[in-house]
């Protein structure tokens, strides 16, 4: 079955950090996904159309719009760049949904790993957990500085209300004097130290692909089962 494209427009723009933005599009209510697949953003470039895979940021329960959380990359195709541009009301089109790079319902204790702007579809995953009841979720999100933590507000707001909910941080580059979360690039150790139940884990990871295959690689040198390693690598 042929996936469907929408014809849309951007309903508004929030700027997470200095060098990102997620852009809200708006979709019909018989638009359906899974928290974290990905849509294909279509849109015009130097006078040719050009496709970008953006996963989805929202969770499934916010209906009308999706959330695709977009970074920077100056030295990119220009793709990121012409996003960055746009305002509300600007039309886009949007294929999709695309991917399986998501949790089953019944994963009870779920762990995402995340560097950069892989934590896009985590957010969704968060939100779709909570709301839906399903169990314990540690996310651990390494970055180069203080001002690439997306979502660090939401996260920290989730963690003082939400018990089955837990965050830790870790800054690899500029620390601030105050930071009281790692400074150092995560590792097994850390982990281990920050999951509620290491042992019966599901983890989920997303970033570079560099960094993807080291923490795999990490989870099954210490004999985490391979079918409990889940990945989205970022290109």
């Amino acid at each position: 079955m042929a996936i469907p494209t929408y014809e849309t427009k951007v309903a508004r723009i929030v700027q997470e950090t200095s060098n990102t933005k997620t852009l809200y599009i708006v979709v019909p209510d018989e638009f359906t996904f899974r928290p974290g697949q990905f849509v294909m953003a279509i849109f015009e470039l130097n006078g040719k159309e050009e496709r970008r895979a953006y996963s989805i940021s929202t969770s499934p329960d916010e209906k009308g719009e999706i959330g695709l959380t977009i970074k920077l990359e100056p030295n990119g195709k220009g793709g990121s760049i012409r996003l960055h541009e746009y305002k509300k009301g600007e039309p886009i089109k949007v294929q999709g949904p695309f991917g399986m790079f998501v949790p089953e319902d019944k994963v009870t204790h779920a762990v995402m790993i995340a560097a950069g702007s892989g934590i896009a579809p985590f957010r969704a995953m968060w939100r779709y957990r909570l709301a839906h009841k399903l169990g314990h979720t540690d996310v651990l999100f390494s970055a180069p500085n203080m001002d690439s933590l997306i979502f660090y507000d939401e996260m920290s707001k989730i963690m003082r209300e939400h018990e089955d909910f837990h965050a830790y941080f870790t800054i690899t580059r500029e620390c601030p004097g105050d930071w009281c979360y790692g400074k150092e690039r995560l590792t097994l150790d850390r982990i281990q130290q920050e999951c509620k139940d290491y042992q019966d884990s599901t983890f989920y990871l997303c970033g570079s692909p560099q960094f993807c295959e080291a923490m795999k690689q990490s989870l099954l040198d210490d004999n985490v089962p391979k079918e409990r390693v889940k990945m989205e690598k970022y290109w």
